[in-house]
């Protein structure tokens, strides 16, 4: 470790925004030196400052959990927008948990922008975001179907694949546009580079042009199974559960006992102690499966000793129950 903090400080020194985001990682977590929020955020913030996805990523984090910062929404929601703008499809994820719960009285809670937000991270890969958007979709919290077409003219880059200099002189444009309130109040040098930052980002809102309404929030179950699906079918192991009581319990129609063995058997090997609860079930009472007493028994000793509970646990693996 002692050899990778070396390495890390030694590209740092060339400004390397890969290097500062690392370094800030370690600060944070004192991996390799103990640690140090205040450093941690002054890394963060100069790898910001080259628009790197992590780096303006984890800087929103810590302002979302006023990690050696104030908590501030507006930064972290800026931040947060930028990053997934920038191809990072876990702030938009974030954002999504944001609009879900609230941000204090500064933003309230809106399950309709919530669920804008997780299809957009959804539609680039994020599987975390493609569950939840299933879920909602079955909780009565969809919304009308929506094509985010800029996502698809615009090839969202691969982090290793960035490259930075391309992408400041593309935008220039739109930064210049974006940083004239801040530059319009900034006298000599009373504002700071991380303030220039903030001041520069758009807020999430101001590029939602879609008025989100709370009425058209509806269940699809078509729109769910597809979601779900297509979390499970890459191994989100909540999504296999969630999709294996689904075609158990015939939410879009007849039962399915083979889908939802299937499902659940693949959620149970992920080590999903409920999916391993569902399957001793399943062979107790030989449903979508030839009835074994004693792999019945195997399945529920395992689902207990991972820590399992029937008081405990919801009918439904569910961020909403």
């Amino acid at each position: 470790m002692e050899k990778a903090v070396q390495l890390t400080q030694a590209a740092c020194e060339h400004d390397d925004a890969n290097a500062l985001s690392n370094m800030g990682a370690m600060y944070q977590h004192g991996q390799g030196v103990p640690i140090d929020l205040g450093k941690a955020k002054e890394y963060y913030v100069d790898a910001a400052a080259q628009r790197f996805p992590p780096g303006l990523y984890n800087l929103a984090m810590l302002h979302a959990k006023g990690l050696g910062v104030p908590v501030n929404a507006e930064k972290a929601l800026k931040t947060l927008a930028e990053a997934f703008r920038l191809g990072f499809s876990e702030a938009g994820y974030r954002l999504g948990a944001i609009y879900l719960k609230g941000f204090g009285e500064e933003v309230p809670a809106s399950p309709a922008k919530a669920f804008r937000w997780f299809e957009k991270a959804a539609a680039v890969g994020n599987l975390n975001a493609a569950y939840t958007v299933g879920v909602m979709c079955l909780k009565g919290f969809a919304l009308p179907q929506k094509h985010f077409e800029y996502i698809q003219e615009e090839e969202v880059p691969d982090l290793d694949d960035i490259d930075l200099d391309d992408m400041e002189a593309e935008e220039e444009g739109e930064d210049e546009e974006n940083s004239e309130k801040g530059a319009e109040e900034k006298e000599d040098d009373e504002i700071t580079e991380e303030d220039d930052i903030y001041a520069r980002l758009k807020h999430p809102e101001d590029e939602e042009a879609e008025e989100v309404d709370e009425e058209q929030m509806t269940t699809d179950h078509a729109r769910a199974i597809m979601y779900l699906e297509s979390a499970a079918s890459q191994g989100h192991s909540e999504a296999q559960y969630s999709l294996g009581l689904m075609y158990a319990d015939g939410t879009d129609g007849t039962p399915d006992p083979t889908k939802a063995f299937e499902w659940l058997s693949n959620a149970a090997a992920a080590g999903l102690p409920a999916a391993q609860y569902e399957v001793g079930r399943m062979y107790e009472s030989g449903t979508g499966v030839d009835r074994d007493s004693t792999k019945a028994k195997e399945f529920f000793a395992l689902a207990a000793q991972n820590g399992f509970s029937i008081e405990k646990e919801a009918p439904f693996v569910s961020i909403f129950d």
